[in-house]
């Protein structure tokens, strides 16, 4: 059982003000409507100074990381980094917690936002990136200068087709779907995409030449472009020669 201490429940009773006076009253429209959560989550951060915190931790980690590829030698394992005990108390961890025990009183939708960007996004690059685009990338992400996305591609996570065969065959079987009128309108309607139209350029970084079980069904008819750049290292520049590219093909869809 987690007990916090007087400076930590100080902390959390701010918190807690914060968001009844900045996100409760604006909740609906958060939530259900067409409001980004990030503005009102980038303020917060930077009013309880997560940002500095983030800021702190990642010298710290990029420190470390940077004397342990010094100290390894080639072809070995990076040596295994000793963690010394938090001098504030646990001040900076409860820091980043209670924002989120706090959002989710009221907007646990706002938590996703934060956890993706913040938690996924910036660890994955920390745990698999290169120095360099720990660098370039991890920074902005922990402290919201930039969203990061997160995206599952493996079968049976939703973005594949399968799903929507089990659910019509789930019907047929209930005896609410007759099977001679599935066509290609009953499928696209039971995909999870439903209602948003299908890509017209797909982009595939890192230079593989595979859609990985990407969208099956919605990019039957895109265009794709293969890239060698790095996801990471995507950019503006490379996002313009995506289009450019595509500006010039020459769309049948199927025809001849």
């Amino acid at each position: 059982m987690i007990e916090w201490s007087e400076s930590q429940q100080l902390i959390r009773d701010t918190v807690r003000k914060f968001v009844e006076a900045e996100i409760k009253p604006h909740l609906e429209e958060l939530e259900y409507g067409d409001t980004p959560p990030y503005d009102v989550l980038r303020k917060m951060i930077r009013t309880f100074g997560m940002d500095e915190l983030a800021r702190a931790r990642f010298r710290h980690q990029i420190e470390r990381d940077k004397a342990a590829a010094l100290a390894k030698g080639p072809g070995e394992p990076p040596p295994r980094q000793e963690r010394s005990p938090r001098a504030d108390g646990g001040d900076s961890a409860a820091m980043q917690i209670i924002p989120i025990i706090e959002l989710c009183r009221f907007c646990p939708g706002m938590v996703t936002a934060m956890g993706v960007s913040m938690g996924l996004t910036a660890a994955s690059i920390m745990s698999k990136g290169t120095l360099a685009q720990k660098e370039r990338w991890v920074l902005p992400l922990l402290t919201m200068e930039k969203v990061g996305a997160w995206a599952i591609t493996e079968p049976g996570s939703g973005s594949d087709a399968f799903g929507a065969m089990r659910a019509l065959a789930r019907r047929v079987k209930a005896g609410g779907l007759d099977p001679e009128s599935i066509d290609e309108t009953q499928i696209t309607g039971a995909l999870y995409t439903a209602g948003v139209p299908d890509p017209d350029l797909l982009i595939r970084t890192a230079g593989e030449m595979r859609v990985s079980n990407f969208l099956l069904w919605q990019i039957s008819y895109a265009e794709l472009y293969v890239t060698p750049v790095l996801w990471p290292d995507f950019g503006r520049n490379d996002l313009n020669a995506a289009i450019k590219d595509f500006a010039r093909r020459d769309r049948r869809f199927g025809g001849l």
